[in-house]
């Protein structure tokens, strides 16, 4: 990588790693255009735009015009152990104080300082934010760092402070209908199937009634079913509900329209 494209002054980004990575990565699928402009990175925000701009110039990769320069082709177009290599190179020739702190086994502290002295970097979140940027990149590039440097979430290019587990709540079980009797459902299912045939038989009756060629003792039937003794206003026994019957004409014989009775053979 030729060293003449380092910048004069140079700033650390403070962008996610991620973000500027993957943009490098996508840069190889097609030949590079002789400048890089922001209509190359549509799908991202207005502050990542500006942000993936500043950390080409920063690092030599575009030109102040957003010229293509030999070094950003040379990362578009190397494999990503070659690309790996070439990161190396950049971090070592823009973060040489980090890199010292790095390999003297430093502290977190120490290399904060270094950030501070180095970019004249005052506010403490942009530090912050540097400081993650140069550390994904220099695992990325599988540079060794200090055992004392804070830990990265693997691949998101962003601070390495670990996130608080959100508590999740208990979900109740569903509430379960309470175990129901076989016994009694079968009865009253068998009580409702009676109620019904009566109150067809009954339906049937009424119809028969209004016919002109009534039978005479179907009032007496239609009595029995609504529960009274034929002929009175006397409610009928135990064994006039279990179904209506009549009296035959004649013993032995049995009205055409009467059901059968039970038992009778």
């Amino acid at each position: 990588m030729d060293e003449a494209t380092t910048a004069p002054e140079f700033l650390p980004p403070y962008m996610a790693f991620q973000t500027f990575w993957s943009f490098i990565g996508s840069l190889g699928a097609h030949p590079l255009p002789p400048k890089i402009d922001r209509s190359m990175m549509g799908s991202k925000s207005g502050t990542d735009q500006a942000s993936l701009m500043g950390a080409l110039r920063g690092f030599g990769l575009v030109g102040e015009g957003h010229e293509v320069q030999p070094a950003l082709r040379e990362l578009a177009e190397a494999d990503e152990e070659r690309r790996s290599e070439l990161l190396a190179e950049l971090i070592r020739r823009f973060y040489p104080a980090q890199v010292a702190v790095s390999e003297s086994n430093g502290t977190k502290q120490q290399l904060d300082d270094s950030f501070r002295s180095s970019f004249d970097l005052s506010a403490a979140e942009t530090r912050r934010k540097a400081t993650t940027f140069f550390l994904h990149a220099a695992r990325v590039a599988q540079l060794p760092l200090s055992p004392h440097f804070p830990p990265t979430r693997t691949g998101s290019g962003g601070p390495g402070t670990p996130r608080a587990k959100r508590p999740t709540a208990k979900r109740k079980p569903p509430a379960t209908a309470p175990p129901t009797d076989g016994t009694a459902q079968a009865a009253a299912s068998d009580a409702r199937t009676v109620d019904d045939l009566r109150r067809q038989y009954f339906d049937l009756l009424v119809t028969k009634a209004a016919a002109s060629d009534a039978p005479d003792d179907l009032f007496n039937r239609i009595e029995l079913v609504v529960g009274l003794r034929p002929g009175t206003d006397t409610p009928a026994g135990p064994s006039a509900t279990s179904g209506p019957t009549s009296t035959p004409s004649h013993p032995g014989e049995r009205e055409e329209d009467d059901p059968p009775e039970g038992g009778a053979s």
